[in-house]
């Protein structure tokens, strides 16, 4: 054999035992506790990581059986489950608690694997535990803070809402449900453009989605703070709250979130609406005051600009009724007003408004009215009230006055057209509908 053969086992031998000695270096500055058994279970090998992790020296623990690592914490199955899978060649691999030398538990992942001769026979087990005390302990902590979290918001008597970016609710507490009639988790999952959401405004208009508190501070980020809204639970009752929105954002300021927190204010809202109905409300005839239209038909008059929309304005002013109050007395002459309001009210259509303006003067507010629709209307009204019989007043009549909006109105042009008109038809024999030029 020349001296380059005899040569190559020699240096195959120093490069297994370059990479023995490179393991071994491995093994000893690992940042995870390794420890190897012979096939009984008995510690032949700790690393140092081993004694920093348990508080085991070297000479503490070989010779020994993890069974000093015991915590008592671990079932009886677990360890059966153990034996059974490294018996039958598979490697193991699970969380385990146990108990270091001080007494004190830790956590750790544990991968246990056998190492097996030629023959396949196993000569050894090498364990390595990786310690996930921190980890576990911040588990523990987030749980609890959790635990806090929830125990304060089913304890709230305001509802709250968290939806995330794209508006889906995620979480709602129980006063949430309780006020929105909804079943344990029955708001999880939807949205607010979701049809089974019945809004309405104080006016009595829909509340659109996008227009929506949660909608606004989450597209737009901004706060919403005590808006109204009426919402129809599903047996159909009708529940007033008033809501507050905040958006949820993250450290680089963009909006994640949104919370939405409200309250039922149902019983307030009824008191309120009672007390601003007597303020609004005419006391003789019912309808609205003066001061409440004249509001009312700001807001129309800007919205038909805004938008838009038709709408006309219809002034009805009692034949003769000086001779009413003259011949028969002011009981039968608020009589005759009560009864020709309520002729007004019934003849009017969804959405259409009604007020006295004065002594024996009445408005109509006719919303999304054309030229067509609202002669129609006016001589609907015209003759329900001629249809009257009142007690030995008998018959009285009414002349109409009709203006529709055009752009650029404000409310003083719009009612002084439909004044005008009104007169035009006095002057033209009365009982009579009048439309402006």
């Amino acid at each position: 054999m020349s001296p380059e053969s005899q040569s190559e086992p020699l240096a195959a031998c120093e490069d297994e035992s370059a990479r023995y000695r490179e393991f071994a270096l491995a093994v000893q500055v690992a940042g995870h506790a390794i420890y190897m058994t012979d096939p009984a279970g008995v510690i032949t090998y700790v690393n140092p990581e081993f004694e920093r992790a348990t508080g085991f020296s070297p000479a503490e623990a070989l010779g020994k059986t993890p069974r000093i690592l015991k915590s008592g914490l671990m079932s009886d199955g677990y360890y059966r489950d153990l034996w059974r899978a490294l018996l039958g060649g598979e490697t193991w691999s699970e969380e385990v608690i146990n108990r270091r030398k001080d007494g004190s538990v830790y956590y750790a992942l544990q991968t246990i694997a056998s190492i097996k001769d030629e023959s396949g026979a196993i000569k050894s087990f090498v364990a390595i535990q990786s310690d996930i005390t921190a980890t576990k302990d911040l588990e523990r902590a987030l749980e609890r803070s959790e635990g806090l979290y929830r125990s304060v918001l089913s304890s709230m008597r305001e509802g709250v809402i968290l939806q995330d970016e794209a508006g889906v609710i995620k979480t709602a507490n129980a006063a949430a449900e309780r006020i929105l009639g909804l079943r344990r988790d029955g708001a999880t999952g939807r949205t607010n453009a979701d049809p089974a959401w019945r809004t309405i405004r104080e006016d009595g208009s829909p509340y659109p989605a996008e227009e929506h508190p949660a909608m606004l501070a989450l597209k737009a980020g901004v706060q919403v703070d005590e808006a109204v809204m009426g919402l129809r639970r599903p047996s159909g009752e009708l529940v007033w709250i008033a809501i507050n929105a905040r958006p949820v954002r993250d450290p680089d300021g963009s909006v994640r979130g949104v919370v939405t927190t409200f309250v039922d204010i149902s019983e307030r809202k009824q008191r309120t609406d009672a007390v601003k109905r007597a303020a609004e409300t005419d006391f003789l005839t019912g309808l609205r005051n003066r001061y409440a239209m004249d509001r009312s038909l700001r807001e129309a008059t800007a919205r038909a600009g805004r938008y838009g929309e038709d709408l006309a304005l219809i002034f009805l002013d009692i034949d003769h009724f000086k001779q009413v109050n003259d011949r028969f007395g002011h009981d039968l002459g608020d009589l005759t007003l009560s009864s020709v309001a309520a002729a007004i009210a019934g003849g009017l259509r969804a959405g259409d408004q009604a007020a006295r303006w004065g002594g024996e003067e009445f408005i109509v507010a006719a919303h999304r009215a054309d030229r067509a629709a609202a002669r129609a209307l006016a001589e609907r009204l015209r003759a329900a009230v001629a249809a009257l019989s009142l007690e030995a007043v008998g018959s009285v009549t009414v002349s109409l006055g009709v203006a529709l909006y055009r752009p650029g109105d404000d409310l003083d042009s719009l009612v002084g057209r439909a004044d005008k008109a009104l007169y035009a038809a006095k002057a033209a024999g009365r009982d009579r509908v009048v439309m402006e030029d």
